[in-house]
């Protein structure tokens, strides 16, 4: 056996099966459960989710130093993958007060976690409780070309005492067997709450995936779930439906070595069985939690760290699932079309773990536009609720829902929360992830409020306060430092549940009241404002007349009024299309340009002359169609706002005096916004009745590469015309003292390029 191993230790073969082999894992073969013994002291990870492939004594060093190999995913069959992250032994029989040097020899490459502070934990028998080992292992990572070791010690008390070592804070499939066995003898037919246990299918080695649900008596049907596909529900017993109320799906260890995923799974399964917690109460009134505490119970078992014990990597197989290769993927798929045919599931959570990002925070999707406020306004009500969720880490870009694994090449949009999403068309389907070492930022905790009543009336916006929607406020944030331990995976659990109350306005205790926001209103509010402004929306019409009207309109609560009605109801403003008809008709092109230039003509212009500045109002003279084409770069029967100019000219910015800057009226915001250009000569520089300001933003955008200087566009963004001006001449006063001078290529562009470029802010909130 040791030979053949020697033979595929490296890279697998191109079709990645191994000749010879067996094509996934014996139910009765564990070779990642061993044991070694030296002298008095035993190595052992024969029991549940334990993994150490084999051990030797490093005798060139003097003392107790071992070095540890960890089992892949899958090891000895055809589908034997290169996961080896996950390793849990105990030792014992070490002499008293004898120290141990324990090397791991072959982990994947995860010195990124490392370096950044993870500790392995480890549990002693005179103990029972699990905590990180005390000395750091950053300094003793060393990186091969197959992986990393790093070593670690510990001081034994004497020989009696056993050491159980591990990756992070174990949750085995016998520990959570044991937990269940005491849930139903607590709580199977309580009077006070609902609690049904039951296996959903079994896996390929025969063991249960367990469901539960959780809810009150309230609106409990005689009827049950029925799903007809044999394998489901092999035991005949099925849960009640509930009319009424909302479906919520959690699950967790998918792959088995996220293990922080079942600690906040725990969290939330504690909040949802305390008969004394008042949001407990409200939560089971108003929901049915069906829970899966373990999806993947082979590979938990084994001590697998991604896969199951066919090597495959379950959650990309949400699509089609075969009940014969993926029977525990199949299940929860018959269960969730079940209960979305029936038109009561809500949410789907799937809660994962991170080796390379810090923090916890939710993978979503991209959907249209009023889905997608709803989608984050949920999980920003995470941030309140708990302190260990990071909004700021969040992704809700397209890119992540089709982007492949490098391991296996498979793609996100086989996962079960873009597969889903797709299907069901539910906007609360998201996937959990949480660092194993710790979180960057501590979300600030503000008091609870009793007496706080979620306003009704959403579409009238009493409650809503413009500054606090426009000037970006946010919950406050500490720097973290110290890593998770699981009570905070727990406590991030009962926050996101607590979440689900908030969204939903049924909060008993909310914390809204006391935070930033002070409202439902002004968080919703900003959070729609935020995503208009964001790609890909901000390019969908409607909601750049929207954007446009917020910023030229002289009563902007009237044009969140507007932006609401559309977020709530969907209904489009007839105030906008009126304010979009007061702007230049596009017919053809030259006629477009002429409505333009007429409509000029009967404005009071201020001409800037650079160096020297007079205001006089004054007519503008006729110009050729020529100079016209000049200014407005014509395209078919289109007209677009940026003007043209040759780009064999270099325009030379000179600011205006300070006695200038000092003379110079300000400009009066009004219903038409207003940008100020600079002419072809720069001569002069005229305001112009534009709605956009895309010529601006370019040309900032250009100053700002060249002076290293992102402020610029990003203080203009949403601006009025007042701010955009002082902005610009501010550009100015730096351009010119660095002698900066730049070239206009928009006359090379196509609009829709120019956007492109213009618009590279990536849309990740």
């Amino acid at each position: 056996m040791k030979n053949l191993n020697k033979q595929y230790q490296g890279s697998l073969p191109s079709n990645g099966i191994i000749e010879g082999l067996p094509v996934t894992c014996n139910p009765n073969v564990h070779y990642q459960r061993t044991s070694e013994q030296f002298g008095t002291i035993i190595f052992n990870s024969d029991f549940d989710s334990g993994n150490m492939l084999k051990v030797e004594r490093n005798y060139e060093s003097p003392g107790n130093q071992f070095n540890v190999w960890i089992s892949p995913d899958a090891y000895m069959t055809q589908k034997e993958m290169k996961y080896r992250t996950w390793f849990y032994f105990s030792v014992t029989g070490v002499p008293q007060n004898n120290l141990v040097y324990i090397t791991i020899k072959n982990t994947n490459f995860q010195q990124k976690l490392y370096r950044e502070g993870h500790q392995p934990v480890y549990k002693s028998s005179y103990t029972n409780s699990w905590q990180r080992i005390a000395q750091s292992v950053a300094n003793t990572v060393i990186q091969h070309e197959t992986g990393i070791d790093f070593t670690f010690s510990h001081v034994f008390q004497d020989p009696e005492e056993v050491v159980y070592f591990a990756f992070t804070y174990p949750w085995s499939y016998q520990d959570n067997q044991d937990m269940l066995d005491l849930l139903d003898q607590k709580f199977i037919n309580s009077p006070d709450l609902y609690y049904h246990r039951t296996t959903l299918i079994q896996s390929k080695e025969y063991r249960n995936v367990e469901l539960l649900t959780i809810s009150s008596h309230s609106n409990k049907l005689e009827e049950k779930i029925q799903i007809p596909q044999d394998q489901i529900f092999p035991f005949l017993n099925q849960p009640n439906l509930f009319s009424d109320k909302k479906y919520v799906f959690i699950s967790t260890r998918v792959h088995p070595g996220e293990v922080p995923g079942s600690h906040v799974f725990n969290g939330m399964l504690q909040l949802l069985l305390n008969k004394d917690d008042a949001r407990s109460k409200v939560l089971r009134d108003h929901f049915v939690f069906v829970m899966i505490p373990i999806i993947n119970p082979d590979g938990v078992s084994r001590g697998h760290y991604r896969t199951d014990s066919q090597g495959q990597n379950l959650n990309r197989f949400y699509i089609n699932p075969s009940q014969q290769d993926q029977p525990e993927i199949y299940g929860i798929k018959e269960l969730l079309m079940f209960l979305n045919s029936k038109g009561l599931l809500y949410c789907y959570l799937d809660l994962h773990a991170h080796a390379t990002k810090k923090g916890s925070f939710i993978y979503g999707n991209c959907m249209d536009y009023r889905s997608q406020v709803e989608s984050n306004l949920l999980t920003k009500l995470m941030s309140l609720n708990t302190p260990f969720f990071e909004f700021d880490l969040c992704n809700f870009t397209e890119r992540n829902m089709y982007s492949k694994d490098k391991s296996d090449g498979l793609s996100k949009e086989g996962s079960g929360r873009v597969a889903l999403y797709k299907q069901t068309k539910i906007p609360f389907c998201y996937t959990l992830e949480c660092n194993y070492n710790s979180p960057n930022n501590i979300n600030t905790m503000y008091p609870r409020s009793e007496n706080y009543h979620f306003e009704e009336n959403s579409v009238e916006m009493n409650e809503l306060n413009i500054n606090i929607v426009q000037n970006n406020i946010s919950f406050e944030q500490s720097q973290s430092e110290f890593p998770y331990v699981p009570s905070n995976y727990s406590n991030l659990g009962e926050g996101m549940l607590e979440a689900l109350l908030d969204y939903n306005k049924i909060n008993p205790i909310s914390r809204l009241p006391n935070s930033p926001y002070k409202t439902y209103t002004n968080l919703k509010m900003q959070m729609a404002y935020q995503i208009m402004k964001s790609i890909p929306y901000r390019f969908e019409n409607y909601l750049r007349k929207v954007m446009r009207h917020i910023n030229s309109s002289d009563n902007v609560f009237q044009s969140f009024k507007i932006l609401n009605l559309f977020v709530e109801k969907g209904l489009k403003s007839s105030q906008i299309n009126e304010t979009e008809n007061t702007t230049v008709v596009r017919k053809s092109s030259l006629q477009g340009g002429q409505l333009l230039l007429q409509n000029q003509q009967l404005k009071k212009k201020t001409v800037i002359i650079a160096g020297k500045q007079s205001e006089k109002e004054q007519i503008q003279p006729k110009v050729s169609y020529q100079e016209l084409k000049m200014e407005f770069n014509l395209k078919g029967d289109k007209i677009s706002s940026a003007p043209v100019i040759p780009p064999s000219k270099k325009i030379s910015i000179k600011p205006p005096t300070i006695t200038q800057i000092n003379e110079e009226k300000p400009l009066k915001e009004s219903g038409n916004s207003k940008r100020q250009l600079d002419s072809k000569e720069n001569k002069k520089h005229e305001l112009l009745n534009f709605n956009e300001a895309d010529l601006i933003e370019t040309q900032l955008n250009k100053m700002d590469l060249k002076l290293n200087r992102p402020s610029y566009k990003s203080q203009i963004s949403g601006a009025g015309d007042l701010k955009i001006n002082k902005v610009i001449q501010q550009a100015k006063l730096e351009a010119n003292s660095k002698n900066f001078i730049f070239k206009d290529s928009s006359q090379s562009r196509s609009k829709n390029n120019s956007k492109k470029k213009i618009f590279t802010q990536k849309f990740q909130i």
